[in-house]
């Protein structure tokens, strides 16, 4: 089974932390940036950051925004972006179908719980 392209879409900073939540416990934006700026991970995609830009891609997925009004994945890199000032984010945004409510995430995703992102 092949996984389709995720279609990203450019987000402003102020956008996303304004109509999703981090999704980690009721935290806020700020929790979750004490939570994630120093952790060993952060520091591995900032330097990817550096070299690369924000938007880099490869093992590390985009940010994906969830149907829900939770960011799924992409929190490290959201941290990352407040941290530096960064003004947009190419994200991909969760489908949902009209049939079923339940957000469908493409197979190639880790589980939200992983928090990697």
């Amino acid at each position: 089974m092949s996984v389709e392209t995720p279609v990203l879409v450019r987000k402003s900073l102020a956008q996303i932390l304004a109509f999703w939540r981090p999704g980690s416990h009721d935290w806020t934006w700020a929790d979750e940036y004490r939570d994630l700026i120093s952790e060993p991970v952060t520091d591995r995609i900032r330097q990817r950051v550096a070299s690369e830009g924000i938007g880099f891609a490869d093992d590390f997925a985009p940010v994906l925004l969830g149907s829900d009004g939770r960011v799924w994945d992409g929190h490290h890199r959201i941290v990352l972006a407040i941290e530096q000032g960064v003004s947009f984010l190419n994200v991909e945004m969760a489908a949902t179908t009209a049939t079923d409510p339940t957000p469908t995430v493409p197979v190639s995703r880790e589980s939200e719980e992983n928090h990697d992102g």
